[in-house]
């Protein structure tokens, strides 16, 4: 169970704010700059496919070569990894990252942890404060995902609040708890760590005060995240295309018309699946997708037991490339 701590100081968002400009977040905050910096260490799993492009030492060979960290002003940060397979980062604290491994300049994993409070994992990573490493150990890769031994949420403390927090439910200190953090723009970062949501901006001014009446923990259906993320490139082809939302769904609402997915010369044929708590919709694509294809998700009319009507939601990706096959 994790522990519900509100704080006075609003502090930090996907990856994503509820805050007024004391909270952490993006420079739209109003937050002044920081110099202060942490260590993430920790290395990735050998593979024992052998191939020229593939960074050894001895009988060691890695499966990827550079770890790169993308804030959400779309500021970057590289670290290569050692020959070893280790690697080492050092990033701003309480900013929020993205980060993906490649290996000779081609994509292989986005690195992911569980957040504790859903079962989607999540790929913002906010850095808090402390003077000791935080040590991941060992990442391995499954399809488009890496994830570390040492569950990042176990050993960090963005809000400084003495939890961690994998059990904290508010780990940004706002006043909001993290499965009802908005993320307007759907890409990942939580609205209260976004310093890019100039999208979400121009959808306020035009609808005036509507997100205040969507907005809430009492399970108005605002969507708070979808898998495959907003404008994600390289997304495997098995990626589970998934919206989550602060209330439970009625599955029977959710129909080949309200919950739509398409490429350029393919509608998705679905099967779908409610998680336990029933605020997360998964669609099984019945046939295999399409590499190198751009797919569209478009969510309208989906209902909450509550007779709440999730708002018009849509959000795009494109597959990642067929993997050559070997003579």
């Amino acid at each position: 169970m994790k522990r519900i701590v509100m704080t006075l100081l609003c502090s930090v968002g996907v990856w994503f704010g509820a805050c007024d400009s004391s909270s952490l977040g993006g420079t739209e905050t109003g937050n002044p700059p920081t110099s202060e910096t942490r260590t993430l260490i920790g290395s990735v799993a050998p593979t024992t496919t052998p191939s020229t492009s593939v960074k050894s030492l001895a009988s060691t060979l890695c499966a990827a070569d550079l770890l790169v960290a993308v804030d959400s002003a779309a500021q970057t940060t590289q670290a290569e990894v050692d020959d070893d397979c280790r690697f080492e980062m050092t990033l701003t604290v309480r900013k929020a990252y993205a980060m993906t491994f490649s290996l000779s300049g081609s994509f292989v994993a986005t690195f992911v942890y569980n957040p504790g409070y859903t079962s989607v994992t999540s790929s913002m990573w906010v850095v808090g404060r402390g003077s000791d490493d935080l040590n991941l150990g060992l990442a391995t890769f499954t399809d488009d995902e890496a994830i570390s031994e040492v569950n990042f949420a176990s050993i960090n403390d963005q809000d400084e609040d003495g939890f961690f927090d994998f059990d904290d439910e508010d780990d940004n200190g706002d006043g909001t708890r993290d499965e009802e953090e908005p993320d307007c723009d759907l890409d990942g970062f939580w609205d209260s760590h976004d310093d890019d949501d100039a999208a979400c901006e121009e959808e306020d001014e035009e609808g005036g005060d509507e997100e205040e009446d969507t907005e809430g923990a009492d399970g108005t259906g605002i969507v708070l995240a979808v898998v495959p993320r907003n404008n994600q490139l390289e997304v495997d082809l098995e990626k589970e295309i998934r919206v989550r939302t602060d209330c439970a769904i009625n599955l029977e609402s959710v129909t080949v018309d309200t919950f739509q997915v398409s490429g350029p010369d393919q509608a998705v044929v679905c099967t779908w699946e409610l998680s336990d708590d029933g605020k997360t919709v998964d669609c099984e694509p019945q046939d295999a997708l399409l590499p190198s294809t751009v797919y569209t998700a478009l969510v309208s009319g989906v209902q909450c037991d509550n007779g709440s009507v999730v708002p018009d939601t849509t959000w795009s990706w494109t597959t990642d490339a067929a993997e050559e096959e070997s003579e």
